[in-house]
């Protein structure tokens, strides 16, 4: 295994032949490169190293820490030191490369002492302590053999810090005269790395039964393995380390919420063991004569009388009515969570599988979905979550049900039937579970136990037996998100909303096939054809703010519509509003327009450029009284911090990471370029409509209209412009229609209508410079871990890249 630790093979040198660190510091520096010293040893690294470096190390120690802490960790030769599964791999493997001296070996006489560089480590000594180390040296033999005795091999056993104990000397090796043999106890935890050393130098293991011989022509030895206890820390150990179970438990502070649910594991998997076993077995399964091992943190259970079958989960429900008096029956393990990356990902796969396993049950009219995969707080569990005889390695996917009496409803395979919840009224079942990695190897420490992954946990309501009102102030209160909703009943529901809020005479059509994270539907209000939009996303902005968006967007949409802009009007309600609820989510009508999209053969160009500089310039001529609670810096802090983020997505494809490499300066630089802009008083502020692309124009009669303001916010407008002229530079689908000689025609047909001022031309390279990058980050994130080297966001990342380099290079423009 390339990532198992080394052990020592050889022993060349080992004594206090030095004097103590001459310094007692921790600092970085940064000069021609970026420098961590600590104590005597000094780290080089470039920019991206140190960036890599840094994000590591704090995620890292942050896990260890946690650990130590809730472990109890002591150093040394104990049960919880040199174990793999204490090791933090988050993150560990390195992308960027050694930057200075990657192969260099250098030994230098300074003022201070003598420096020895390897690669990009310095480390510095006295010219009295190098004088001891060239004596050293001097006299190491290299190529001198293996050890080759037994007490050599026991000092080299020793050496690697292993947990043994040596025995007296035995006498069987095959019948053959070996001159040398020995017999050894080992930690469990330690015979990995003893099998590593003993392999290492050269010995061949043979397995009999519970126990191994290691051999070479001059030494045997026989290994035996402790598997759950210390075997030298332990020898003198202190009897108070045993201690009664109900006594350790009883403290109640001594036990911490992952020990705890280790413990109850190790008791759960002992009660399926016996349960499963075909013969009876000789365990004491009355709790009360358990006893705890401090120091290996394991329980030990006392031999029976005699091997008399008993009813095992009789007596595991004794256990967990003991558990219940003391508040330990359901206790929560520390959750790792997955990064953000990793969170989406998960969340598009619980919907996916959701919502097709849902749409094949005619019964199922709407699912909600609820908990951590909604937080974006999915992980696995530090320990095994043990709750009465369920056992979980992560956390669950919370969902709620709701049922349709007037189609049957027969039990699918794979839904098991657990009970009612008191709460809402609603029945649970598990049905199903999404695989996870068994990161802690849990399930080969405990085989007996039936382990769960992410359990599809489902609350499931039945009109005829539940009582509504507590299953939607459930919903409310957990902040349940619909995630499917059969479109009959949908289109009954939005039905029943129209007329409440639009009058008797309001009906709900189709919905509308078209691209969009909302849902869209044709209305007919009062005889007028309408477009009903429920929204769902909030654009660039915290769902918090969906409801207060959608009020602003409504506001710009009117304000310049008012002043002869060519855009869909709001439908007000009958108490004089633009937006209603429906089912909990914001809703709109706007005004159907009977147009067509542009489409990717036909851009207008001209039209879409023009109807975009009379938004803007109604805006600079007459200013509208909105507030300005949504800026294009919420924009900006959104998205420049995912750079890096989606740059590690895809590390594997060199193009992109070329072109993340060559854009690393240029995204430095957005901050100072944009809060530059932000200082300009001569740079026209307007609402930007925030996501100026093709199919948010609608030709209708000749006529170019404006549609979606979702993505609106307050700045320059320098930024629509840019991002408009971008978009139609790209194309809908095709790739190969890309031009990005498209970009200059946009401007000019806006410029047409709505010239730049000289400070907007001055600094319109710095707009493209934030925006480009942007969106280069927005169409990476798109592709969402595609390998497909034609993938039109692909193609669009890199065209835009490209164009770019061309424009405004990739060379920084603060210098100075």
């Amino acid at each position: 295994n390339r990532f198992q630790m080394g052990v020592i093979l050889k022993l060349f040198h080992r004594g206090d032949n030095l004097g103590k660190p001459a310094y007692r510091n921790l600092f970085m520096d940064m000069e021609e490169n970026i420098h961590i010293h600590y104590r005597d040893l000094r780290i080089e690294l470039s920019r991206a190293e140190f960036e890599e470096l840094a994000h590591t190390f704090n995620t890292q120690s942050a896990e260890l820490l946690d650990i130590i802490r809730r472990t109890g960790y002591r150093d040394g030769v104990l049960p919880n030191a040199n174990r793999e599964d204490v090791r933090i791999w988050t993150d560990s493997r390195l992308k960027t490369p050694v930057a200075y001296h990657p192969r260099r070996i250098s030994i230098e006489q300074c003022t201070d002492g003598v420096h020895l560089h390897l690669r990009n480590y310095k480390l510095l000594v006295s010219l009295e302590e190098f004088r001891e180390l060239v004596d050293i040296f001097s006299n190491i033999q290299v190529d001198q053999p293996f050890a080759g005795s037994l007490d050599e091999v026991i000092e080299l056993l020793k050496a690697n810090d292993i947990d043994f104990s040596r025995q007296a000397n035995v006498a069987h090796a095959k019948n053959k005269p070996i001159p040398s043999t020995g017999f050894v106890t080992v930690a469990g935890f330690h015979e990995p790395k003893l099998r590593g050393v003993l392999t290492g130098i050269g010995m061949q293991r043979e397995v009999l039964g519970n126990r191994s011989i290691y051999r070479n022509q001059n030494v045997a030895i026989e290994v035996r393995i402790r598997p759950s206890q210390p075997v030298a820390a332990s020898a003198g150990k202190d009897p108070a380390a045993y201690v009664s179970l109900v006594e350790y438990l009883s403290r109640g502070d001594a036990v911490n919420p992952d020990r705890i649910n280790l413990l109850k594991a190790q008791v759960l998997d002992t009660f399926a063991q016996v349960a499963n076993s075909e013969t009876a077995m000789p365990v004491n399964l009355d709790y009360r004569s358990w006893i705890y091992d401090s120091v290996a943190k394991q329980v030990i259970f006392p031999f029976s009388g005699s091997p008399v079958r008993v009813a095992p989960w009789e007596a595991y429900r004794s256990w967990s009515n003991f558990l219940k008096k003391h508040d330990l029956f359901f206790v929560k393990p520390t959750k790792l969570l997955f990064p953000a990356a990793e969170q989406d990902r998960f969340h598009r796969l619980i919907i996916d599988r959701i919502v097709r396993d849902m749409t094949a049950i005619p019964a199922v009219s709407r699912v909600y979905i609820m908990g951590s995969v909604l937080r974006g707080q999915v992980g696995v569990y530090r320990a095994p979550l043990i709750h009465s005889r369920w056992a979980k390695l992560a956390s669950d996917v919370d969902i709620l049900i709701e049922m349709s009496e007037q189609a049957d409803f027969e039990e699918p395979d794979g839904w098991e039937y657990i009970n009612v919840s008191s709460v809402n009224q609603c029945d649970i079942y598990h049905i199903g579970q999404i695989k996870t990695k068994d990161r802690f190897r849990f399930q080969q420490r405990f085989p007996n136990i039936r382990f769960f992954h992410h359990l599809l946990d489902a609350y499931v309501f039945f009109p005829s037996k539940g009582d509504p009102e507590k299953k939607n102030a459930f919903l409310k209160r957990f902040g349940a998100r619909m995630i499917f909703e059969r479109e009959s009943d949908k289109r009954e529901l939005l039905d029943r909303q129209l007329k409440f809020s639009f009058g008797a005479d309001a009906r709900c059509h189709d919905r509308m096939r078209v691209t969009s994270e909302n849902t869209l539907y044709e209305v007919d209000i009062g005889g007028n054809k309408g477009v009903l939009k429920v929204y769902s996303v909030a654009g660039n902005y915290n769902s918090k703010r969906l409801l207060e968006h959608t009020r602003y967007e409504c506001g710009i949409v009117e304000a310049v519509a008012e002043r002869g802009v060519y855009v869909p009007r709001v439908m007000t309600t009958k108490q004089g509003d633009c937006v209603f609820e429906v089912d909990g989510r914001p809703a709109v009508v706007y005004q159907k327009i009977n147009g067509v999209s542009f489409s990717e053969t036909d851009l207008p160009l001209r039209e879409a450029g023009r109807l975009l500089a009379r938004f803007h310039k109604v805006q600079i001529e007459q200013p509208p009284a909105l507030k300005s609670n949504f800026s294009f810096d919420d924009v900006f802090k959104l998205w420049h911090k995912e750079f890096h983020r989606f740059a590690r997505e895809v590390s594997d494809d060199a193009e992109l990471t070329h072109r993340f490499v060559a854009l690393e300066g240029v995204h430095q630089d957005l901050p100072s370029l944009n809060r530059r802009l932000g200082e300009l008083d001569e740079l026209h502020r307007v609402h930007n409509h925030g996501d100026v692309q093709p199919r948010n124009f609608i030709m209708a009669e000749k006529q170019a209209w404006l549609i979606d303001l979702q993505n609106a916010y307050f700045g320059p407008r320098l930024f629509d412009l840019v991002e408009g002229a971008i978009e139609f530079s790209w194309c809908i689908k095709n790739p190969r229609s890309t031009d990005f000689s498209r970009f200059q025609e946009f401007m000019d047909f806006y410029q047409q209508v709505l010239p730049l001022n000289a400070t907007e031309a001055a600094h319109l390279d710095d707009v493209i410079r934030i925006v480009g990058v942007i969106k280069f980050i927005k169409e990476v994130r798109m592709l969402k871990g595609s390998r497909n080297k034609n993938n039109l966001r692909r193609q669009r990342a890199l065209h835009l890249s490209d164009f770019l380099r061309e424009r405004v290079g990739f060379e920084s423009t603060l210098a100075g």
